[in-house]
């Protein structure tokens, strides 16, 4: 992708994002993710983001993907955090 991601695995009990070294990610969206998120995504090597979160189905994981591709895009204007997406019913079907 234009951010740098080579790699986007997600199932049923989670996945993973993988980003090229010189990835053009917005590092305060990084951050938002693995501070205020830190039980869900976990940084397990300098290129791969691991994500432990329930995605019961193929709606709920492009939902998460989508919302994630925001959080780390530097153009976005994304400012919310999981815990109000999912409760806003953006994402139904995610158990957090």
């Amino acid at each position: 992708t234009h951010l740098g991601i080579l790699e986007i695995r997600l199932s049923r009990t989670g996945g993973s994002f993988i980003f090229e070294e010189e990835a053009k990610i917005d590092p305060s969206g990084m951050g938002r993710l693995l501070s205020q998120e830190r039980i869900v995504f976990k940084m397990i090597s300098p290129v791969k983001m691991r994500i432990v979160l329930e995605l019961p189905d193929a709606i709920a994981r492009a939902e998460l993907c989508n919302w994630v591709l925001d959080e780390l895009d530097p153009e976005s204007e994304s400012v919310a955090d999981l815990a109000s997406v999912l409760a806003s019913g953006a994402m139904e079907g995610i158990t957090y």
